[in-house]
């Protein structure tokens, strides 16, 4: 889609006329400044709005403030006089910018010359540059110097933990798989799954077992042995609590109210379809 310009009474279009186009800035101040130098009634930019270098005094928009081109300033409008005084006056309001920031140049050169010893004196022809460099050298020199440590804000720190071994196989036919890991921080983790296909397709179960180790807080290596299949998750560890076989309560409850466990040892019924 061919790119227009935005101004009022400027009928340049990408792919036809030799102009480049510039998108509206995202800076307020600036962006008003823009809209209003248009003269376009109710217009609000979008994000396809663009003026086209005929509308800068040097065919392209400058950021610095004080320059003429800081703000699009020559248009076509009904009247041409109008139209010629605004670009004039843009020139000349850079030239007054650059006048005061001559004259601030010259009065900070004198300032230096004559509160120094004559040694040390600041002439005119010495760049205002130059002085500002070094009054950034002297005062990064006198910054604290302080030396960095890796974790040295971090609450708290994470010791560097390497690989020492891992593998991972997987039969591509029957989607079996065993993968196992160890790190030198004392973990370390094992696992086989096999996997059986059901009458339909994606349908089956798949069984995994394995087994991990870690340290503790306490510094103490913990290790669990698992199986995981139709059957939920089975852990087994030393340190892990074992249910009793029987609940005292449990029992009792059954002597005394045998009614309760009518339905223990009965085959559930498969329903029916009509």
């Amino acid at each position: 889609m061919p790119t227009s310009c935005a101004a009022y009474g400027c009928t340049s279009r990408s792919g036809k006329d030799k102009v480049s186009f510039y998108r509206f800035p995202k800076d307020n101040d600036r962006l008003n400044a823009w809209v209003r130098a248009t003269r376009r009634k109710n217009f609000v930019p979008g994000a396809g709005a663009r003026i086209c270098s005929k509308h800068f005094i040097t065919g392209a928009p400058v950021s610095e403030k004080g320059s003429p081109d800081w703000v699009p300033s020559v248009f076509n409008f009904p009247s041409s006089q109008h139209a010629s005084n605004v670009g004039i006056g843009g020139v000349k309001r850079a030239e007054r910018a650059q006048q005061r920031s001559a004259q601030k140049q010259h009065a900070s050169l004198h300032l230096s010359a004559s509160s120094g010893d004559q040694d040390e004196m600041c002439t005119a022809e010495e760049p205002v540059s130059q002085i500002i460099v070094a009054c950034l050298v002297a005062v990064a020199a006198a910054a604290p110097q302080t030396n960095y440590q890796p974790n040295q804000y971090s609450g708290n720190p994470q010791p560097l933990i390497n690989i020492l071994s891992q593998s991972f196989e997987q039969d591509p036919n029957t989607g079996n798989y065993k993968h196992s890991y160890q790190q030198d921080n004392g973990q370390a983790a094992a696992e086989e799954g096999s996997v059986y296909p059901g009458p339909q397709p994606e349908t089956g179960s798949i069984t995994q077992q394995g087994n991990f180790q870690f340290v503790g807080d306490d510094g103490n290596t913990y290790q669990i042995s698992y199986v995981a299949s139709e059957g939920g998750f089975q852990p087994r560890g030393a340190h892990l609590p074992v249910a009793p076989a029987q609940i005292p309560e449990y029992a009792q409850l059954r002597q005394e109210h045998p009614e309760l466990f009518w339905a223990e040892g009965q085959q559930p019924q498969q329903p029916t379809y009509v």
